[in-house]
């Protein structure tokens, strides 16, 4: 029995000692974050490699980073291009916070024959797998996403941080960095889940919405896009400017890239890059760095900003790639807006929107009927989520800014009444005033012409928060010159809005151009066919029917076939004569069209591009009119 226990007391005693041993050779994970000395706001894409290892770590967008270390202490090497290397001894397991301070190291403005630079042929394998590492791009996906969007004043952080400066600063401007330390001007967070198959088909719902200083969200659904610009697009569009991009076929020819740092990862090398317009190559162009992995020389991380930032509207922008799957693709991304043109006292606004994606799913099979409908769908959106639900979204929580930023500006909302402006203001862009499930047309109410004189009225309809399957309303009005009352009605059904699939039935007794055709589209009070209209004189009375049936057949194409019946009378005088016998003439004022009309609408991205035409109509007595 005492050699039994020896035996067990020699193996617990093995197992023990190796589980100490284990423990002492083995991994240990560290997290902190990197922050500038000056400012201390955080620094984004910092290489850390602790000596003796062959495995580093980059700080995120936040400036957060989670690597492994052998043993304590150790010594570790942070890097970042713009910043002065600096080396960190950690005793224990952290979390640590490191700093570096800002190197006044510029660029060189010197060129280097692409074949005696290295970091040109990095970009030129990069170039060559752009399809297979841009995951947004190439791969059909899911994903969700989580935005973040404030706007602040730009106030150098190293002055927000200083009591003594800001005390010796002008009234007015202490007051505006007093606030600014305080709370945002403006706070909103998105959530949307996205399906794509690229390059075209792509659906973006939003889930749930918050902005400061407004109960109800939705007019600004459209603020909630997860769409962005991709390093790796030949062209990079960003607002109304084309830059060629770094990874586009010969943009060695353009760009002038050197490597500025290198970072071991898993057995691969990460090599940091900087570029900018090549000498003698005047361009619209950006400037900043690449994080190119060797693996598949994938894009880790890009910073990039115009060369030529103009007065009225700067940026700069960043972007953190990962490896999915087969393929990479972006999990942070952060553009900044600087706003020149608007400011408080002496500072000028900033924007700032930051996007974190999650639930990244690449290379998926995905079905028609997930990429049905709109590019952006906001009909279920939650406006009033649960602080627990924005909590689980966010990657970073809310800071005392932000909270008082909502508390601050909610209220403010509330007394100025935002929500209620806001709805004026989406009013006059959109032609109608709402009221609950009904709105009412704002150019029903009151126009004028060289014939009716002023026409006076009122229109109403339903809208989708009544019924988004059906859609009725109706109209009267009356000319002070021509002295007649007018009306008429229309239904719209839609058995399947998701497919965006119509069908329109409408009737009017009112008046008509002598000779014109009218689109079935809504008249805005200050376009040229307004204008036009003061000046005509004759119109006929028009009894028509009409019916038109919509159908998207692709996602970018939409069909329309109609038909109508239309009774003209013309009320100046003017008749025509016909024939029906021998010395027997009828003069007639009225006449009965007929009509098949044929329309379609080309949508490409956000840009509308249409056209609708009337193929063909036929008199029945003897007329073509179009």
């Amino acid at each position: 029995m005492g050699g039994a226990l020896n035996s067990v007391r020699r193996l617990l005693l093995l197992l023990s000692s190796g589980l100490a041993l284990s423990a002492s050779q083995g991994q240990v994970q560290v997290s902190g974050i990197v922050r500038d000395a000056r400012s201390g706001t955080p620094i984004a894409f910092a290489n850390l490699l602790a000596e003796g290892e062959r495995v580093g770590a980059s700080s995120d967008i936040d400036g957060r980073f989670i690597m492994m270390v052998s043993a304590f202490p150790a010594v570790v090497r942070v890097s970042c291009v713009g910043y002065v290397p600096a080396r960190s001894v950690w005793e224990g397991p952290g979390p640590f916070e490191v700093v570096l301070a800002p190197s006044m190291e510029q660029l060189s403005p010197v060129d280097i024959n692409p074949e005696e630079n290295p970091a040109h042929r990095i970009i030129e394998k990069a170039t060559a797998n752009r399809r297979m590492n841009d995951g947004m791009g190439h791969h059909a996906h899911r994903y969700r996403a989580y935005s973040k969007t404030i706007f602040t004043l730009a106030v150098d952080s190293a002055l927000l941080n200083d009591t003594a400066r800001i005390a010796a600063l002008p009234e007015q401007d202490r007051d505006a960095v007093r606030f600014a330390v305080r709370q945002h001007i403006l706070l909103l967070e998105s959530a949307t889940r996205c399906t794509s198959d690229p390059p075209r088909r792509r659906t973006e719902e939003v889930l749930a919405m918050r902005v400061s200083g407004l109960e109800d969200p939705s007019l600004l659904a459209l603020a909630a896009s997860s769409r962005s610009w991709s390093i790796y697009d030949a062209e990079i569009a960003l607002n109304e400017r084309r830059f060629p991009g770094p990874l586009a076929p010969g943009s060695t020819k353009r760009y002038f890239f050197l490597i500025a740092d290198t970072l071991y990862a898993e057995g691969d090398t990460v090599f940091v890059l900087r570029f900018q317009p090549r000498t003698g190559h005047p361009f619209d162009g950006l400037q900043g760095q690449l994080a190119i992995h060797s693996a598949s020389y994938a894009v880790q991380h890009v910073v990039a900003e115009p060369v030529e930032q103009r007065a009225s509207l700067g940026m700069r922008m960043r972007q953190l790639h990962q490896r999915v799957g087969d393929t990479w693709f972006p999990v942070q991304v952060e553009n900044t807006l600087y706003l020149d043109l608007l400011q408080m006292e002496s500072y000028k606004l900033m924007g700032l929107a930051r996007m974190d994606i999650s639930d990244i799913e690449t290379d998926v099979a995905l079905t028609a009927r997930e990429l049905r409908g709109t590019d952006l769908v906001a009909d279920h959106m939650v406006t009033r989520a649960t602080q627990a639900y924005w909590d689980s979204l966010r990657s970073v929580p809310l800071d005392s800014k932000d909270r008082l930023t909502y508390r601050t500006i909610d209220s403010l909302g509330r007394a100025e009444g935002l929500d209620r402006t806001l709805k004026v203001l989406d009013a006059l862009a959109r032609g109608a005033i709402p009221y609950g499930p009904v709105e009412f047309p704002l150019d029903r109410i009151v126009r004028y012409n060289g014939y009716e004189g002023f026409r006076l009225g009122l229109g109403i309809r339903t809208n989708e928060r009544l019924s988004r399957r059906l859609q009725m309303g109706g109209y009267g009005a009356y000319g002070t010159m021509d002295g007649a009352t007018k009306y008429g009605g229309e239904l719209t059904v839609r058995p399947w809005p998701s497919r965006d699939t119509e069908l329109r039935m409408n009737y009017a007794n009112d008046v008509a151009e002598t000779g014109g055709w009218a689109f079935a589209s809504p008249r805005s009070f200050l376009s040229e066919e307004s204008y036009r209209l003061l000046y005509v004189t004759r119109m006929d009375a028009v009894e028509r029917y009409a019916a038109e049936a919509g159908i998207r057949i692709f996602r970018d194409l939409k069909l329309w076939l109609g038909t109508e019946r239309a009774l003209r009378v013309d009320r100046t005088g003017y008749s025509y004569a016909e024939v029906p016998a021998e010395r027997v003439v009828l003069h007639r004022s009225s006449y009965l069209t007929g009509a098949v009309t044929f329309g379609l609408r080309y949508s490409f991205g956000s840009g509308v591009r249409g056209y609708r035409a009337a193929m063909w109509s036929q008199t029945r007595g003897g007329r073509w009119c179009s």
